[in-house]
């Protein structure tokens, strides 16, 4: 009745060896590949998102540019050889897509136009800014200044106006022609694109 005693004993230590062995966690050793696949992995996912949102600033970026045509212009004093004085400021249009104008309302007898779709200010070395009027003579019609064009800053009964050329009569030649850019010094002209988005499409310094 004792006998079979041991055999139970003996078959419910092997069971107990067996449970403990498989409820053991296997250790597995140290692989560096597995490691290098993991790290490949995330430098991967690194840079799609760095990428994305790089995308997203730059459309974001180029979105927010205005629309504006590229010109560029140069300055140059005109130096009057009769009253021997620098009497205008030509402004020629080098290259670029150019720029729009046209004539708006009247600024008063003698004073020109209202510059309209396109503004020029000139100011002298004391840092004061002058809006450039529209010569009325230049008429009502829409122009544009574009590469080869060259037009005229002149001073007239304290005004300054926009003219095809420093003779053009019509505007401000009660004040008896063109008066003298001075004082001597750096000047700068001011060209800014009303039409499209009121941007400064030309800002340079001349030396009258």
């Amino acid at each position: 009745m004792i006998s079979w005693y041991p055999d139970f004993l003996h078959t419910y230590i092997i069971i107990r060896k067996e449970v403990h062995t498989m409820s053991r966690i296997p250790e597995y050793p140290f692989d560096p590949a597995v490691s290098e696949v993991i790290g490949e992995i995330l430098m991967v996912a690194l840079v799609v998102a760095l990428a994305s949102i790089v995308s997203a600033f730059m459309m974001g970026l180029i979105g927010s540019v205005p629309d504006t045509a590229f010109t560029a212009f140069k300055a140059d004093p005109i130096y009057n050889n009769t009253t021997k004085i620098i009497d205008a400021v030509s402004v020629l249009c080098m290259a670029g897509e150019g720029i729009s104008g046209r004539s708006g309302e009247s600024a008063g007898p003698g004073a020109g136009n209202e510059l309209k779709d396109m503004s020029i200010h000139i100011s002298p070395p004391d840092g004061s800014s002058h809006t450039v009027s529209l010569c009325a003579a230049i008429g009502s019609a829409p122009f544009r200044v574009g590469p080869g064009t060259q037009i005229f800053i002149v001073k007239r009964g304290g005004t300054y106006f926009f003219v095809n050329n420093p003779g053009q009569t019509g505007c401000g030649d009660g004040g008896g022609g063109n008066q003298e850019l001075k004082p001597h010094g750096l000047w700068t002209i001011t060209i800014a694109d009303t039409l499209k988005s009121n941007t400064v499409v030309y800002k340079g310094e001349v030396w009258l």
